[in-house]
Formats: structure tokens, sequence, C-alpha cells
């Protein structure tokens, strides 16, 4: 059964956002023009049931009363927009010598040696991660995929 979505209207999201967060600051209109699109694809295209209905309007509210939040947040601490965001490095070490713990303690070396650099210039949070048996990226018949499997993957946060 094809449940319309035009009953619901931006207004009414942001409305139902704002008393669940006690907040109405939206910021710029920038937000509402693609909410709109949606609702209007979602009323001719997605063809939603009950149950789909009832997750997209949950969905819908829910990223309104992020962005309330955001936008509280930032006028809280305008400092924020100061800062510098970059992205995690992400580093993943493939052991491809004979002897695997000997590559395995070198890329532990290396992520040692990359978190202290970085320590020193900025807070950061270093995750190390074995997930060869976890996550294979190879088959393990092979010595080759085996290889592949003895890996570690580093991420770094700042």
């Amino acid at each position: 059964m094809r449940v319309p979505m035009s009953d619901f209207d931006a207004d009414r999201y942001a409305e139902r956002a704002a008393d669940a967060t006690g907040l109405d600051d939206f910021g710029d209109d920038s937000w509402r023009a693609g909410l709109e699109r949606l609702l209007a694809s979602l009323d001719s295209e997605a063809a939603l049931n009950d149950l789909g209905r009832t997750i997209v309007d949950g969905e819908i509210v829910t990223y309104l009363t992020n962005r309330l939040g955001v936008i509280a947040e930032r006028r809280a601490h305008p400092e924020i927009a100061r800062g510098t965001v970059a992205p995690p490095i992400v580093a993943s070490a493939v052991e491809t010598a004979t002897k695997p713990l000997r590559g395995v303690r070198h890329v532990f070396e290396e992520e040692e040696e990359v978190h202290f650099s970085l320590k020193r210039s900025r807070k950061v949070t270093v995750h190390t991660i074995s997930k060869g048996e976890k996550a294979p990226t190879g088959k393990n018949n092979t010595e080759a995929g085996r290889a592949r499997n003895r890996r570690v993957d580093i991420t770094i946060h700042n």
C-alpha cells in the first residue's frame, strides 16, 4: 500500500524538531529547499508503506533536531568555526616479509614514531587494530593471501 507523504511539509517537521529540542534557530534557510525536494520525491517516487513512512518520518525529525543542536553549539561556541577540521589519517600496513612478527613490529614502531611526532604539534588519538583474522583481505589458501591478511590498520584522529 502506498502511503503519501504530502500531508507532511517542511514547516511541520521544523516545528516537531523545535518541540523535541526546545530550540528554534535553524540558522540560514539553506536546508529548507533540500528538505522540500526530498519530501516531494518521497511523495512521488518512494511508494512507502506504513513502516517505511514511519522510519522516514523519524529520520527527518532526527536530521532537523541534529541541525538545531549543531547551530546552537556553534552559536554558544563560535571558536569552533575557527578550528581546523582534518580527516583522520588511516594507514594499513600489509606484511609482505618472510618474518611476520618482524614486519608487524616494524609497523608498530612506525606508528609510535608518527604518533610521537604528531603529539608534539597537536592533540591526537591513535587507534591501532590488527584485523587479519577477523577481516581478511586475501584468501588464506595461498602464501600471498596469507601475507595480505597479516596487516595492522592505524587510524590517527586529531
